[in-house]
Order: structure tokens, then C-alpha cells, then sequence
């Protein structure tokens, strides 16, 4: 196994974190160094020659003078190296009563009396909470939980739309929505997310590998969370809006906080007018949008 790593300049992190969240699921990975405030891109491949040729982001990020293929460092691994080398990035954090723990932490990691947890060990699927798209979509779904009576939760059902490692709908299962479902069209995505569904003894989620297009259930969905890249929350926007309740709510995220506005204006062609209600939060560069759907009897009251 190979690892390639290249340290990058603060200034440039956002544009390679927008490259990698757009070609997500990667073998490439940035993270802030300890050290000082630089970036360090890395990736992990079975060969050199995989790496050097097989690599996308060389060419995604060539407008940005980094010359990848000249100044990347390489690395010789052992397996247990590779299997492991993502957990020393991933930590414990949490909002309000809701903690997202690694799953290596489980024993160390004390959760407050009263207060829930999720334990997770995301492998290379996307969803360590740790990124502010999902922070966005979980602290969202603990907001809108602590609103919603415990009867009336159960009651709605939950799709978790690219689910990447299953955080946003074990979190949504833990949290008391019901008939909660997760889609990803990466098969490895639906294993892991199943995986740690089972080490949260989570047992009520249905994992299923679809695309959007290939996606027909019988329902519609009461919650909606849509972690994906502004394009194909674009492109796929009437496949989503078809799959939302009446009175539903819709949670968008993976957005550059500057596309947020005209992603809201494309998806106001699917509310009739003064039915729904758009709320946009950001945080850093990225932001989530929420669509909530008035039902037709408040309307008229």
C-alpha cells in the first residue's frame, strides 16, 4: 500500500476541500496540521503507478500551481497502517445533548447522565461528522427532534440520501424518528453504514444501495436529509421534491455557502407559491437549506 501526502498553504485549503467534497468518495483526504495551520492532502492506492495515473484530483487541481505529480511524497505501508491511518483525524465531538464518538473511544469516551451518543468508525466512506456539511445536517436534526413530540416522531419517516457512513440516519433512529431509510449508490457506503448501525444496536434502518433515478418507494417521506455536492442537488432536485411529503421538511447540505441562494431559487419551482418556507444557515464556507412544506390546512386557516 502507498501513501502519497502533500503539504498544502492554508489559502489553498478551501479550494482542494471544495474538489475533494466534489468527487467524494475519495481516495483523497485533506487535513489541518498540528503543527501549524497548513494542509496536508493524502491518499491512500495499492501502487505508485495507481497513484500518479489513476488520480483525478492531479487534474482538478492543476489551475492551482500545486504540480502534485513533481512534489508529492510517498509513503510504503504496511496493511494495518492503511486500515487504520484515517483514525487519528477523526475526534469526539457533539451538540447540544448529542455526541458522535469514534467507535476506538467507546470505552473512554463518557457520555453525560441522559444525554445520547452515536458510535462510529466511518472506514473510507464519507460521514465523520466532523466536516461542517454533516455538523449542519446533525445539528439541524437534533433541533428539529427536541420540537417534535415523542408520539408524533414516530410517526415520520426518515430517507437519509447519500448516506455515506450511515451518521445522519442512525443519529436521526437514536433521536426517535421511525421508519427511517438510507440510500447510497456506493455498495461499500450501505456495508459500512450497516456496520455501524449494528455497533450503535441500532436494528430498525433500511440500508439500500440506489441511485436517485433508480429509487421508487412506495411512500414519501416525511424528513428528508440530503447531504450531497450543490450539482447533484441540482440535477436531481425534482427526484428529491417527488420523494417529500405534503407537509414535509427538507434538509439540503454539502453547499458552498455562495451557491446557497440559487440553489434555493431552483428548488422554489417545486413549492406552490407561499406553501413553503426556505432558511438558510451557514457555517464557514458551507451552508444547509431547509424546506419546510405547509400543508394545505394551514394555508387555509
Amino acid at each position: 500500500m502507498i501513501k502519497g501526502h502533500y503539504e498544502i498553504k492554508p489559502k489553498i485549503i478551501p479550494f482542494v476541500e471544495d474538489i475533494l467534497y466534489e468527487l467524494a468518495p475519495s481516495k483523497w483526504s485533506i487535513f489541518q496540521s498540528t503543527n501549524n495551520e497548513n494542509g496536508i492532502l493524502v491518499g491512500f492506492f495499492d501502487t505508485k503507478n495507481e497513484l500518479l495515473t489513476e488520480s483525478v484530483i492531479f487534474d482538478r487541481v492543476s489551475n492551482l500551481d500545486l504540480n502534485l505529480e513533481n512534489n508529492i511524497i510517498f509513503e510504503e505501508l504496511i496493511d494495518e497502517d492503511w486500515k487504520n491511518a484515517y483514525k487519528k483525524h477523526f475526534k469526539a465531538w457533539s451538540v447540544d445533548n448529542f455526541h458522535c464518538i469514534p467507535q476506538w473511544e467507546k470505552d473512554s469516551y463518557e457520555i453525560p447522565l441522559g444525554e445520547i451518543g452515536i458510535y462510529l468508525d466511518p472506514g473510507m466512506a464519507f460521514g465523520t461528522g466532523n466536516h461542517e456539511t454533516t455538523k449542519l445536517c446533525i445539528e439541524e436534526i437534533v433541533f428539529l427532534q427536541k420540537k417534535i413530540p415523542s408520539s408524533e416522531k414516530k410517526k415520520i419517516s426518515f430517507l437519509d440520501i447519500g448516506c455515506g457512513s450511515g451518521i445522519l440516519s442512525i443519529t436521526a433512529s437514536l433521536l426517535g424518528f421511525s421508519q427511517v431509510e438510507g440510500i447510497d449508490c456506493d455498495s461499500d457506503a450501505v456495508r459500512i453504514s450497516m456496520e455501524n448501525a449494528n455497533l450503535n444496536d441500532v436494528k430498525d434502518i433500511k440500508f439500500n444501495k440506489h441511485s436517485l433515478d433508480q429509487y421508487f418507494p412506495l411512500k414519501s417521506f416525511g424528513l428528508i436529509v440530503a447531504n450531497l455536492q450543490t450539482s447533484v442537488l441540482s440535477a436531481s432536485s425534482a427526484a428529491i421534491m417527488n420523494l417529500l411529503s405534503e407537509n414535509g421538511i427538507l434538509i439540503l447540505s454539502g453547499i458552498l455557502a455562495e451557491e446557497g441562494d440559487a440553489l434555493i431559487e431552483h428548488y422554489k419551482q417545486y413549492i406552490i407559491p407561499n406553501s413553503g418556507l426556505f432558511q438558510k444557515k451557514v457555517s464557514n464556507q458551507w451552508c444547509m437549506i431547509k424546506c419546510t412544506r405547509i400543508p394545505d390546512s394551514i394555508l387555509k386557516n
